[in-house]
């Protein structure tokens, strides 16, 4: 019995569970924040990457897909954040699936929305998707490359997605000798 404990012990040791294990490393593909509730999800929250960052008082795009998983027309009713003076709607783009029907209206290319009209509401059909960029006006704190930002969206079905929205990696490495910013944020 002795001997099948350190056996064991040998086996668990040489099974590489440290932070240099290669599962360690691995990273998602998509690196956006998800969250759900009463059957409304935020898909793939990101800050748009930006080499130099975000200063106080600039602005900073917040792209996602916003998801009604219900049978029942849902709207959004607020989107706010600490880390900024504002949030409104920059785009939205309604994604319509295919029906049966060839005939329904209801069939249609995703078009983007009239932004005067963004910025006065997001509705979700039943069952609905729109890919939707908010931006985040007038920022209260710097956002480098690690950065996060707390963000609550309510919709009128009671729904309350709250969130830390991270900052996009960079989609090439960096190159050596320079120095990205890594602020740190929320």
């Amino acid at each position: 019995m002795a001997a099948t404990s350190g056996l064991l012990g040998l086996a668990l040791v040489g099974c590489g569970a440290t932070q240099n294990a290669a599962t360690a490393q691995d990273r998602p593909s998509v690196p956006g924040v998800n969250v759900s509730d009463e059957g409304v999800s935020a898909r793939n929250v990101i800050i748009e990457f930006a080499p130099e960052g975000y200063a106080v008082g600039e602005n900073a795009p917040v792209r996602m897909a916003l998801i009604n998983e219900t049978m029942e027309p849902v709207q959004l009713t607020s989107v706010s954040s600490p880390a900024a003076q504002e949030v409104t709607v920059r785009d939205a783009v309604t994604v319509t699936l295919p029906r049966p029907d060839p005939e329904d209206p209801a069939i249609a290319d995703p078009a983007p929305t009239d932004p005067a009209a963004a910025s006065q509401e997001v509705a979700l059909g039943p069952e609905g998707f729109i890919d939707v960029t908010f931006e985040l006006t007038g920022l209260t704190e710097e956002l480098g490359l690690a950065a996060v930002v707390p963000l609550t969206l309510t919709f009128d079905n009671g729904a309350e997605l709250s969130l830390m929205a991270p900052v996009a990696p960079p989609l090439q490495p960096e190159e050596r000798g320079e120095h990205l910013d890594v602020g740190h944020g929320h």
